[in-house]
């Protein structure tokens, strides 16, 4: 394609390219209402989910398939005049699709057909040199931020909120995962097979912090349980569990290694 520069612009329109495989097409203009940054590149593509899997070496072969349409921006900082104050704009890249035409092969409830659409947006905000912050959503009501170190040796997650339900998923206070709202119908039995396949790649498990979670019905280790609340924060050496349903509540202690020989201690009300 064609780009053309002035001394403060670069614009351009119908510029063709391919990523990951896929056909993309790229227009450059300003900013708009932007301050601090000098150019805006907008996207159009379609990609296969299986190319950005092996792309970002993502742990989810097993659970995506498919090819969709895929729009997207990229907001270049300008650079800041000597003696500026305040830091450089951080670079931005946002990332949006309905994810028709692909499969999501998670349980209930993330657990999408091809023809479904789906709303899917995702924020990139390089924030520093060795920082990473990513923000945003899968459907309505689930909503995801989390802040990564950016180093050498690659990406590794610093803190991270999960939100189910809708609310704003703001970072905890101290590094590691939180996960918290409302979800149906969930069985745990499935999610456990899918949390240690993702763990078992990323060390996911070594960073969740604190889970609470209000289930409408739900199903663990080949038992109903129906409406629960379940609470889990990690307080070393040992997981504290609390449960509260109809059949089963209580308190849990689990030992973070089961190697160490500590005890399983529960202390139920029914």
């Amino acid at each position: 394609g064609v780009l053309r520069m002035t001394d403060d612009r670069v614009t351009g329109s119908g510029i063709e390219a391919t990523l990951m495989g896929g056909p993309v097409t790229t227009s450059v203009g300003p900013p708009a209402d932007e301050p601090g940054y000098v150019s805006r590149l907008t996207f159009e593509g379609e990609v296969a989910a299986e190319a950005v899997v092996d792309a970002f070496d993502l742990p989810l072969n097993s659970y995506l398939a498919g090819q969709t349409r895929w729009q997207g921006t990229l907001l270049l900082p300008e650079n800041p005049a000597p003696g500026a104050p305040g830091p450089r704009a951080p670079l931005k890249v946002s990332i949006s699709s309905n994810l028709s035409g692909v499969a999501l092969k998670f349980p209930e409830p993330l657990s999408k057909p091809p023809a479904e659409d789906t709303s899917f947006q995702v924020d990139f905000i390089f924030l520093q040199s060795d920082r990473l912050d990513i923000e945003g959503n899968l459907g309505t009501a689930n909503r995801f931020a989390f802040s990564l170190w950016n180093r050498d040796e690659g990406l590794s997650l610093r803190k991270g909120s999960v939100r189910f339900g809708g609310s704003y998923p703001l970072l905890p206070p101290q590094d590691g995962l939180d996960i918290r709202g409302s979800l149906g119908e969930v069985h745990l039995d499935d999610w456990l097979d899918v949390f240690a396949d993702v763990a078992s790649q990323t060390g996911l498990g070594a960073l969740l912090s604190t889970a609470d979670l209000e289930f409408a019905d739900f199903s663990a280790l080949g038992q109903h349980l129906g409406q629960t609340k379940l609470v889990i924060e990690r307080q070393p050496p040992e997981w504290l569990v609390e449960i509260d349903s109809e059949p089963m509540a209580g308190t849990l202690v689990v030992p973070l290694d089961f190697g160490s020989g500590a005890q399983i201690v529960a202390n139920m009300q029914q």
